[in-house]
């Protein structure tokens, strides 16, 4: 059964879980995909383990919001891949994704080299117009192993987003790459949402953050820093 999130529904969850826990940048608290509050959050210097025996260490910092620092090890709920989801938010499709899951510090050939981390919101005509670039120049990168994923903040109202706004992002430009929320602005360190998109790209091998900038950006072949980071 699809999520119905609804902003009451939404604050009554918030105010659960403000009485369960207090929460703070250094805690990673139980994740059950699909069920926990919508958003954004940190998990600093924490450890992904996708299989028992392989667990790499995050890198431990120092950590930073200017180009050449390690970026925080963030965690979003939403969508791996919209299109396979069908566009519908359920138990069964909304994971918890975590930077630390593109960590590649061995240049492992079947995972990304570069990460491109967008802040999007609905009421953004500019981030609508990169959202379709997107969808023409993903497949591309894709193949030289560059992974994007955006995250929507805020409705069509200036609201926190929640499960329908990546719904209705993911159909309306039927994006395969994962699509997440941020309705708490996580990622608003880095910017200032009046100039939104925000776009960030990360080297995957260190998780240093190499390009990082507001407004819109050419996502074609020509873009240079991802034609760096492909280059053999």
């Amino acid at each position: 059964m699809p999520f119905s999130f609804t902003r009451a529904a939404l604050a009554s969850l918030s105010i659960l879980m403000m009485v369960a826990c207090s929460s703070s940048e250094t805690e990673d608290p139980t994740i059950v995909a699909g069920e926990e509050h919508p958003g954004g959050g940190i998990d600093p210097g924490t450890l992904h383990q996708p299989e028992p025996g392989t667990t790499i260490p995050y890198p431990a910092g120092p950590f930073g919001r200017d180009v050449g620092s390690i970026i925080r090890n963030y965690k979003f709920s939403g969508f791996a891949n919209p299109s396979e989801a069908e566009y519908k938010a359920t138990k069964d499709t909304i994971v918890t994704i975590r930077l630390s899951d593109y960590y590649n510090p061995d240049n492992d050939p079947n995972k990304p080299v570069a990460l491109l981390l967008n802040a999007s919101a609905r009421w953004c005509t500019v981030c609508q117009k990169e959202a379709g670039d997107s969808k023409v120049h993903y497949p591309y990168w894709k193949e030289k192993r560059v992974e994007f994923i955006t995250a929507i903040f805020e409705d069509d109202d200036g609201e926190p987003a929640d499960f329908s706004d990546i719904e209705y992002w993911g159909a309306r430009f039927k994006l395969e790459y994962p699509l997440v929320l941020d309705p708490k602005l996580t990622l608003g360190a880095f910017f200032d949402k009046s100039a939104s998109p925000f776009n960030m790209i990360i080297d995957t091998r260190t998780m240093k953050i190499v390009f990082a900038d507001e407004g819109l950006i050419d996502l074609g072949p020509k873009n240079a820093t991802l034609v760096k980071l492909t280059s053999p």
